[in-house]
């Protein structure tokens, strides 16, 4: 049997007004439904570009090894106003083999850092010291001046949380106080990649960043 109270024909003007204005409602609502599925779907896709667009640049910060760290860490130090160059390319004789980088500061002509970089499954290796050391030699030699500062860059512990990894060298605190003495930096990646976030962000100038970095010791953005 048909509900006769629904039917408006038996219905007064302040429940049929009360009826249309649901209705309206209801109108509005699917509206609005369907506006933010749109719009929800359009930033799902941003996400998901900027998330391949990170994995291509940035993130390689924290995951990448050999050449493709390398050149992410050098675009990096672009992005806080250094000069960088490829010291294998720019300045190695056919067949030898330099340090991966040599970064200059614009402002101050004299400066020069010689950078080493690496990436590790397993922890940051002592012998590396030794091996920028080796280059910081050769470079005094042929320069007759000794470098400015020497980097070591590494991205050790590759596949675990970049939080949770120790600093470099953590139990090498003797020798990496020697190699700071001379001028030397400890980067680890995970450090690299939050300080360039936060020149990104505004939270930092481009120009606090590079005097960061020229002091040695070690990177820390905590």
């Amino acid at each position: 049997m048909t509900d006769w109270h629904s039917d408006p024909q038996w219905q007064t003007v302040d429940q049929r007004e009360a009826t249309s204005k649901i209705s309206e409602l209801d109108a509005e609502h699917a509206e609005a439904a369907r506006v933010y599925q749109a719009r929800r779907a359009e930033l799902e896709m941003e996400r998901l570009d900027a998330a391949k667009r990170a994995e291509l640049g940035a993130r390689r910060l924290l995951e990448a090894q050999g050449d493709t760290l390398k050149d992410e860490v050098a675009e990096a130090f672009r992005e806080f106003g250094f000069t960088v160059e490829d010291a294998d390319k720019e300045h190695a004789k056919k067949g030898d083999l330099l340090e991966d980088l040599r970064v200059l500061d614009p402002d101050d002509p004299d400066w020069v850092a010689l950078v080493e970089v690496r990436g590790y499954s397993g922890g940051a290796k002592l012998s590396d010291l030794q091996r920028i050391t080796r280059f910081a030699t050769r470079f005094a030699a042929a320069n007759r001046r000794v470098p400015s500062a020497c980097w070591y860059v590494v991205n050790h512990f590759l596949g675990t949380d970049p939080g949770k990894r120790d600093e470099p060298l953590a139990s090498n605190e003797e020798e990496v106080a020697t190699f700071n003495e001379d001028g030397g930096l400890i980067i680890g990646t995970p450090e690299l990649f939050v300080l360039r976030e936060r020149v990104r962000r505004g939270d930092l100038t481009a120009a606090e960043a590079l005097a960061q970095l020229k002091t040695p010791g070690r990177l820390r953005t905590a």
